[in-house]
């Protein structure tokens, strides 16, 4: 998978957060899951980068998001409220993502 192509499941990773932030409905919960598939295509194709400082990079906001996912999941299903912070450093990890990814976009245009 082309960069191009990580960065837009990426952006749709961001705008999905947006979407989970609005509340805890059904489609709030649907758009947690849209995440997690969004986050694990994107480390699946971020190990394809040749490029080692950008493939790290870009995986630790990856595991970052992940792992603020994973307290809003176990906050879901134990019937508490998520923690805001926990939106707020998802949302941080996939800007560190996308940041590193439209790097490499960058580079190979130049």
């Amino acid at each position: 998978m082309h960069v191009q192509q990580i960065l837009f499941l990426l952006a749709a990773a961001i705008t999905t957060l947006t979407e989970a932030l609005n509340g805890d409905s059904f489609e709030c919960n649907t758009a947690r899951v849209r995440i997690v598939t969004g986050l694990q295509e994107t480390r699946t194709n971020t190990n394809n980068i040749a490029d080692a400082e950008t493939k790290q990079t870009a995986n630790a906001g990856i595991n970052q998001a992940a792992n603020a996912i994973n307290s809003i999941a176990v906050a879901v299903f134990s019937g508490e409220t998520t923690p805001a912070d926990a939106r707020d450093i998802t949302e941080a990890g996939l800007e560190i993502t996308q940041a590193a990814l439209q790097g490499v976009i960058r580079v190979s245009v130049c």
